[in-house]
């Protein structure tokens, strides 16, 4: 689902709100204190003779309507303050009840939200993505076991509204107003509790919900996750309820190559490898090789699409604690992985990384090439030192040195001095709780919608190969300007991937070999899938209310709902390059279409 579907209030309305709301305190402090001056004054003024103690004790009277006023006029202070005092005291006294019943208040206002945002736990990766939800103008609803958890009132006071309690009890579900929600994030805890939230969730609203709502679920393993993606695909489940399985670090790392790509365009298209030095293999670092990985086989298809070559590898320079170690493991795991990776692993001494990163680097001469530099080593410090050395050995024109750690920091920008010091300006730093906590990463890159994408994308190309080049089509459009009903006919023929593979006996599974040529369906197979496939989209537009005649988007027409037989070729050619297209579209997620094994064995 696109961003722009769960921003109900407009950001700068939101803003205001919040820019108004920390105002509230210091605004009748200065109310209370400006209505004290002018009862003073306005006592004084009075041709009585009333003493000090006597003037502030008449004027705090005039706070709870004690004040008579007598005969004649009053001086124009003290009228000002005896009609201002009630007014602040009223105003405090509300401000004082919402205080002691801000739950319940904040319980109220969540039973009046639609398309809202739902975030289950507040620990650091919950907390950051409430705040950048906030950020971007949307409503939020909160659940939070643990009442004692640091920054909460923070939290509320950004504009979220919380619910206490633990998520598996259906009655804190009801609270938060899952129902009428749009997504919901769950990022409790370990990857058991999110699991097990996830169950509670489907168990009492999968067959409930009158309209979609997407389930993220985190979880803390990056090839778990991946796991999880693949079964949810197969399963292609058309309910109401779907699930998207993340990781935070799959999805910092993708941010990461799209922020800062290991080698600059005008390379890729002349056919220049790239050589990108990674520190570190921490669980980032680890997660950042593998979509190296995937990055550069996706730009070497893509590039053969344009200009049939031998595209150069990848050189990946692996500087860590036991670097040879993993990579040994990861060939063990990915068959002819050389084929796109040229990697050299190097090892240090974890005791003295500093020291021997840089030393081993200089011995290599690893640097003179360099086009893209990750720094990945999780001490902070030790990674500053390193980023900071490396940046002022990188020529500006290489490429960039990138500093990873789980927050952003300053520390950068204060040892680069702002712009004082050019020879550091390719020096980046990188949060990757912050790079996977934006909201439009998260809601606009689950597996279901990257899937969609693409199959818009392939079918625009597709019209624009055409003489014809379907020109007029509302459709013809960049995927962000798209309308929801076309996205959501992608994103349906994204769900209904498995069910086409299990009709013909195929399941997905990890890809593991680079160089294994992409499956290839029987002509039976494809078309079967293809009379599927417009089975699929044939009772789709019948259930939107679309009716056989001449094509007119106005009146919800078309010639095309009749039976596959009766397509013209050209339409039925549509579902076939659709159904065709499903081994590549795996691949680029990092997975294979196989035959089921109780088949290849009959076979």
């Amino acid at each position: 689902m696109g961003l722009e579907q769960y921003r109900p209030v407009r950001a700068w309305r939101f803003r205001v709100f919040r820019f108004l709301a920390s105002f509230q305190w210091p605004f009748i402090g200065t109310l209370f204190v400006g209505t004290v001056v002018a009862g003073i004054v306005g006592f004084s003024e009075i041709g009585a003779k009333l003493s000090g103690p006597e003037i502030i004790y008449r004027t705090l009277q005039l706070f709870v309507l004690e004040f008579e006023a007598g005969q004649g006029s009053l001086p124009l202070c003290l009228e000002i303050a005896r009609f201002a005092a009630p007014f602040v005291s009223a105003l405090t006294v509300v401000k004082a009840i919402t205080i002691v019943l801000s739950r319940q208040v904040s319980l109220l206002r969540a039973r009046f939200f639609a398309k809202h945002m739902v975030v289950i736990g507040l620990g650091e990766l919950g907390t950051a993505l409430v705040r950048e939800l906030l950020k971007e103008g949307l409503q939020v609803v909160a659940i939070e076991a643990d009442e004692t958890k640091p920054g909460l009132a923070a939290t509320r006071e950004y504009g979220a509204v919380i619910v206490y309690g633990d998520a598996r009890d259906p009655e804190i579900l009801k609270r938060a107003n899952i129902r009428r929600a749009n997504a919901v994030v769950i990022v409790a805890g370990n990857n058991q509790q999110n699991a097990g939230i996830a169950l509670e969730i489907r168990e009492n609203y999968a067959s409930k919900l009158t309209r979609e709502l997407v389930c993220f679920v985190h979880i803390d393993d990056p090839n778990l996750s991946h796991l999880l993606k693949m079964r949810e695909i197969e399963l292609g489940r058309p309910d109401r309820l779907r699930f998207e399985f993340f990781d935070v670090y799959s999805v910092a790392a993708q941010e990461l190559l799209d922020t800062h790509p290991p080698v600059p365009g005008v390379s890729l298209q002349t056919g220049v490898g790239g050589h990108v030095v990674l520190l570190g293999l921490g669980k980032f670092g680890q997660t950042l090789f593998e979509h190296l990985e995937r990055y550069w086989w996706n730009q070497q298809k893509r590039l053969e699409r344009l200009r049939p070559a031998k595209w150069p590898r990848l050189r990946i320079t692996v500087v860590a604690v036991r670097a040879t170690a993993f990579l040994e493991r990861l060939k063990k795991r990915q068959v002819n992985l050389e084929s796109i990776i040229d990697f050299q692993p190097i090892d240090v001494d974890p005791h003295s990384q500093i020291n021997d990163t840089l030393s081993i680097l200089d011995r290599a001469d690893s640097l003179q090439d360099a086009s893209a530099v990750y720094s990945c080593i999780e001490n902070i410090d030790e990674n500053l030192a390193i980023s900071l050395e490396l940046a002022h050995r990188i020529s500006n024109q290489q490429g960039p040195v990138v500093m990873c750690m789980r927050f952003g920091t300053g520390l950068t920008e204060i040892a680069k001095g702002g712009d004082a010091d050019e020879r550091l300006s390719n020096l980046y730093s990188f949060g990757i709780y912050e790079g996977a906590c934006h909201p439009r990463l998260l809601l606009d890159n689950g597996v279901n919608e990257f899937l969609a994408r693409a199959i818009h994308e392939n079918w625009v190309e597709e019209k624009l190969e055409e003489t014809s080049g379907g020109v007029g089509h509302p459709a013809l459009v960049n995927w962000d300007f798209l309308s929801e009903e076309f996205k959501n006919s992608n994103r349906h023929q994204a769900t209904h991937i498995g069910e086409k593979l299990r009709i013909i006996q195929c399941d997905i599974a990890p890809r593991i070999d680079w160089k294994k040529p992409l499956f290839e369906f029987t002509p039976s197979e494809t078309e079967k899938l293809s009379r599927m496939e417009h089975e699929r989209w044939e009772n789709e537009k019948r259930q939107a209310g679309w009716k056989p005649g001449a094509r007119d988007l106005e009146k919800k027409t078309t010639p095309y709902l009749v039976d596959y037989d009766d397509l013209p070729e050209r339409m039925k050619q549509y579902d076939r390059n659709a159904v065709l297209a499903i081994p590549n579209l795996m691949a680029r997620l990092g997975y294979d279409v196989v035959r089921q094994k109780r088949l290849q064995n009959e076979e």
